[in-house]
């Protein structure tokens, strides 16, 4: 082991499933996958990173089999293009090629020089597109190819707090363009008279469908799909306070443009690693169902323990409603472990939400129940309905949770088939300062189901829908409702 195999293993010890989120990290760090390299000439420990790349994996991915390919081969026929690499980028195309074999998701490269954007972006007023320094963009001094970054950390570790602004509203692709779903009713763009159902056309002067078009013809669809969507939402954001200039077309199709002002981001900020600052943020309601039943809603964006003690009281208030609704729609992961702890709110017995294998242990994402409220007081479990909303843009976490609640028969989940990145990774430094990120376990679910690749497919699909939106409704959260009102009438004594 080279001594940046064990720099970072942050998944290993806190148990993150964090595909969306570094993804997230990535798109967010320079906008968009790939530029115009610029040649260089040489590249130092260019041989050095790809055999560290290489020896991580073989030495701690969970499938010794490799899915099949001789590992060994691949080093032999890859290692001369790695050693030939002109420039970073040609570097990291390599090593990608290598990973993308194993055909998992979790598996890529960041660029040393993302962490650093990041830092630089988190400033108020620092520029929002910083050239990446291995492509030799023009106006800029190109660092030397392969610098390595410093050897304590990708980043100083402060939050990027520059960027905690946005503007009030989610956006999800819908007919090959960027639909508003959901509008905070006390944000920037309600006050402004954006609604749900208006189709985003440009940010800043720039269309959102350039946004993705540097996306690798060979992506994954659906990682596709997720990058393409990040870049588009990160551009959202921006720091407190900034203005940003929008272009919709509106109900009637009429193009508005609007000039809003970014506020600070809802819930609380947390930092994960070499990941910007995110802001962990929930919210619950009680909604009517028929008959004068009610059901409970608890919406939350990531699995943070900050949050955990605010989802623990979200669900003891709603103890007395007639079902419960989960929505992880746009849940891009988290800490893998928290599933077990909220899990425990609707079983009264003990069980398992699935197994994660990694070479050398198996762990049972056991389920307790959780008999005790946040004031101390004795309690039953929820044990009424559950529905569990997710779309193409609930990932990690958030698939381990849905998709061991579904095989288990104590939820019916609704909307779209999930993103499919549900492994487990770590991040290692590699000489250069790159970052790799791999997995290192196995998951599935207690149907003994693979999701990586898949996703959950819901039992009943729904998709966003904008006629359904300009009149403001939300039919994916309608079918769970009126799936809810069902179950309480089959069965109408079901104690809390």
């Amino acid at each position: 082991m080279t001594q940046y195999l064990n720099f970072k293993r942050m998944a290993a010890c806190s148990g993150i499933t964090a595909a969306g989120l570094a993804l997230a990290a990535w798109v967010f760090a320079f906008g968009s996958p790939l530029c115009p390299a610029a040649p260089a000439t040489g590249l130092p420990l260019a041989a050095e990173t790809f055999e560290a790349a290489w020896k991580i994996i073989q030495e701690t991915h969970f499938d010794t089999n490799f899915n099949g390919l001789d590992w060994y081969r691949i080093r032999e026929e890859l290692k001369p293009r790695a050693e030939a690499a002109q420039t970073g980028d040609d570097l990291r195309a390599v090593i990608q090629d290598m990973l993308d074999r194993l055909g998992q998701s979790h598996m890529t490269i960041i660029p040393g020089w993302v962490s650093r954007n990041l830092e630089t972006r988190a400033r108020p007023g620092a520029s929002a597109s910083k050239p990446n320094p291995d492509r030799g963009a023009s106006g800029t001094q190109p660092a030397p190819a392969g610098t390595p970054s410093p050897p304590d950390s990708p980043s100083t570790g402060r939050p990027a707090a520059g960027l905690s602004g946005e503007v009030g509203m989610e956006i999800r692709p819908w007919q090959g363009r960027y639909l508003v779903t959901r509008v905070d009713p006390l944000g920037p763009a309600a006050t402004a008279g954006v609604r749900p159902g208006w189709i985003l056309v440009s940010v800043d002067g720039d269309p959102v469908e350039s946004f993705a078009s540097g996306i690798p013809q060979r992506t994954n669809p659906r990682q596709a799909g997720l990058m393409a969507w990040s870049m588009v939402a990160n551009r959202l954001k921006g720091p407190e306070e900034a203005p940003v200039r929008l272009e919709f077309l509106n109900g009637s199709d009429r193009q508005v443009g609007l000039e809003l002002k970014r506020q600070k981001a809802p819930g609380v900020p947390v930092k994960l690693g070499f990941l910007p600052q995110f802001h962990a943020a929930h919210q619950h309601e009680r909604l009517p169902l028929a008959n004068g039943c009610t059901a409970g809603l608890v919406r939350f964006n990531l699995w943070m323990l900050p949050i955990a003690g605010a989802l623990d009281q979200a669900i003891d208030e709603l103890r007395d409603a007639d079902g419960m609704i989960l929505d992880l729609r746009g849940n891009l992961g988290g800490v893998a472990a928290m599933p077990m702890g909220f899990a425990g709110h609707f079983f009264t017995e003990p069980d398992s939400l699935g197994t994660m294998k990694t070479r050398d242990t198996v762990l049972q994402f056991r389920v307790n129940p959780r008999l005790v409220n946040p004031a101390g007081r004795r309690v039953q479990p929820f044990s009424r309905p559950v529905a569990i909303l997710v779309d193409a843009f609930s990932a990690s976490t958030s698939e381990l949770f849905a998709g061991g609640m579904q095989a288990l028969g104590r939820a019916r989940v609704f909307g779209q088939t999930t993103a499919g990145q549900v492994l487990p990774a770590m991040f290692d430094r590699l000489p250069n300062g790159d970052t790799l990120v791999h997995v290192f376990a196995d998951f599935q679910t207690p149907n003994h189901r693979r999701l990586e690749g898949l996703g959950v497919a819901p039992d009943e699909e729904a998709a966003y829908d904008r006629a359904g939106l300009l009149a403001g409704r939300d039919t994916q959260l309608e079918a769970a409702l009126k799936w809810l009102a069902s179950a309480h009438r089959a069965v109408p004594e079901s104690s809390p």
